[in-house]
């Protein structure tokens, strides 16, 4: 009886102890795109990182109405938590689907030369212990920066492919030294609208078009079971 009394013992702090590692978020698959799977240790990078450009935002209302700010009602019974989870989920998509397309060109060679490990370190210095040992890692932060550098690149060359009329822009937004100061702010902000143009024009080819040439599964099992907020009030503990 003693045996068995201390294999318990011992079965029960394994079980314990097992519940005390990190948890490992790059087996948990949140979309696959045709035969691409991408998993929840890059998706919570992004989904940390949308969460805290609202961190302070999302405190002080909290702090001020006694209620979630992830749950305000933004209009039609859609809460800033689902506004928040659906770009996030649609950018994932975008973003692997370019990058799919600009790795299969196989003209997209990116030279690392440490520009991925400084902007790593500067997303990794954002998060502390909780965070860790829920899951964020070093490795799923790199997957998330590489895909978004493919993405970047591959971006501004079919960008160039667009046309828009950059008169008209101009003609609708015309130089004034007091709101400008500088010819070269007026430039870039030009520069920034006609870009804006052709983003747009990109996004309705691949709402209408490009995006109904791939097999897109969302993993609801996964996906629903994140809660917006939960990351980032770890910062507070």
């Amino acid at each position: 009886m003693k045996n068995k009394g201390l294999l318990l013992y011992l079965l029960l702090i394994s079980i314990l102890l097992s519940g005390c590692g990190k948890k490992d978020l790059s087996k948990q698959v949140v979309v696959t795109i045709n035969d691409e799977k991408v998993y929840m240790d890059e998706v919570i990078w992004e989904l940390f990182l949308y969460e805290y450009d609202l961190y302070e935002d999302s405190k002080d209302y909290e702090k001020e109405n006694g209620k979630s700010y992830w749950q305000i009602d933004i209009g039609d019974g859609v809460t800033v938590e689902d506004a928040l989870k659906e770009e996030v989920i649609n950018d994932i998509i975008f973003t692997h689907i370019l990058s799919g397309q600009a790795k299969k060109t196989g003209s997209f060679v990116i030279e690392d030369n440490g520009g991925y490990d400084e902007v790593i370190d500067k997303d990794m210095a954002l998060i502390n212990d909780k965070l860790e040992d829920y899951g964020m890692t070093r490795e799923g932060c790199r997957k998330l920066i590489e895909t978004q550098g493919l993405f970047n690149y591959y971006l501004d060359e079919i960008l160039k492919k667009y046309e828009v009329d950059e008169d008209k822009i101009r003609e609708e937004n015309p130089y004034d030294e007091e709101t400008y100061e500088t010819k070269k702010n007026y430039n870039d902000y030009i520069d920034s609208l006609i870009k804006d143009a052709k983003m747009q024009k990109l996004t309705d080819d691949y709402n209408n078009t490009l995006l109904g040439m791939y097999d897109v599964q969302i993993n609801d099992k996964v996906w629903d079971a994140y809660k917006v907020g939960e990351l980032t009030k770890m910062l507070d503990k």
